[in-house]
C-alpha cells in the first residue's frame, strides 16, 4: 500500500512554528493521525468522515483549525492554513 504524505504550505508552516509547543505538538499529532488513516482506508472512506469546506476541509484541534486538502491518488494532506480560534469561537451561541 502507498505511504501517506503530508506537505505544508509555506504560510501554514509558518503559522505554525508559531504555535505554543504543545499545541503545535497536538497539531502534527493529529496530521499524521489522518495521513495513517488514509494509508489504511480508501481516503474517500476519511473524506465522508471530515468537515467539508470550499477549498477542502477542516479539522480542530483544540483552539486551532487547520484548512487542508486531501489528493487521494497521492494519498497525502496538504495543509493550506491554521487559524488559532478566538475562546467565543468555541463556545456555541445560547
Amino acid at each position: 500500500m502507498r505511504r501517506g504524505r503530508i506537505f505544508i504550505a509555506q504560510s501554514a508552516e509558518f503559522q505554525l512554528k508559531r504555535l505554543p509547543e504543545d499545541m503545535r505538538l497536538h497539531v502534527e499529532t493529529h496530521l499524521e493521525n489522518l495521513v495513517m488513516v488514509l494509508e489504511q482506508e480508501p481516503p474517500e472512506a476519511l473524506l465522508t468522515r471530515m468537515t467539508r469546506e470550499d477549498d477542502g476541509f477542516i479539522a480542530n484541534v483544540g483552539a486551532t483549525r487547520i484548512f487542508f486538502s486531501v489528493d487521494t491518488s497521492l494519498r497525502a494532506l496538504t495543509v493550506q492554513r491554521l487559524e488559532q480560534q478566538a475562546p467565543e469561537d468555541d463556545e456555541e451561541p445560547r
